[in-house]
């Protein structure tokens, strides 16, 4: 059901410039001001609802920076794991490890693997031994 509150308001405001009578007068001040609330309830309903709006479209712009982010820290976490197991390693139990000092001191044929290959090497390691 829908409601023209101009007119309600005209008729009550034309009611009360008559002189009803007092309970005639009354209920046309009651009505009067259920319109006023119900009018400052709609611009209520409308005011949020173009926040709601202008919410979901700072969500939107916000939904692929997330999964940015979520990716960005999956990889940091995994190469912290990476990290943290092969600075565990001691050279005289392990197949992968590192080595300190000038390049003189690693022998010809000696794998030293960097970057990507260094990162397959420690994933490798780190499933033998059964680590995720």
């Amino acid at each position: 059901m829908t409601i023209d509150l101009k007119a309600l308001r005209t008729v009550c405001d034309q009611l009360i410039a008559f002189g009803v009578t007092d309970i005639a007068r009354s209920a046309v001040l009651e009505v009067t001001e259920l319109v006023d609330r119900l009018e400052a309830a709609e611009k209520e309903r409308d005011e949020l609802r173009a926040g709601l709006a202008a919410e979901k479209t700072r969500l939107a712009m916000l939904a692929p920076v997330a999964r940015r982010s979520a990716k960005q820290l999956d990889a940091l976490v995994t190469d912290a794991k990476r990290y943290r197991w092969l600075r565990g390693q001691k050279w005289e139990r392990a197949n992968l490890f590192v080595v300190a000092g000038s390049k003189s001191q690693v022998r010809l044929g000696t794998d030293c693997p960097s970057d990507e290959r260094l990162d397959v090497a420690i994933d490798a390691a780190m499933a033998q031994e059964g680590c995720k």
